[in-house]
């Protein structure tokens, strides 16, 4: 879950997905319209890496026109549906 989407998107979001390796993911997707305290509205472009061996999942986010960026890692579970 992703509070910054779920605040400007009600559907879900589709992702370019790129095959890396044999056992690595790579996820691009791009959120516009999100609300600043500088600017206004500005578009956030996320970066997500996926081991599928491992289950580890890196995600980054940057803001279009700011040189910050956020990042956070960590593990994820194969869930039966």
């Amino acid at each position: 879950y992703d509070g910054i989407i779920a605040s400007v998107q009600e559907d879900l979001l589709a992702a370019d997905v790129t095959k890396r390796s044999d056992t690595v993911l790579g996820y691009r997707w791009r959120v516009d319209d999100v609300s600043t305290s500088n600017d206004g509205d500005s578009n956030l472009i996320y970066r997500a890496m996926i081991n599928t061996s491992s289950g580890r999942v890196t995600v980054s986010g940057r803001l279009v026109g700011y040189d910050n960026q956020i990042s956070g890692q960590g593990q994820c579970e194969l869930i039966d549906s």
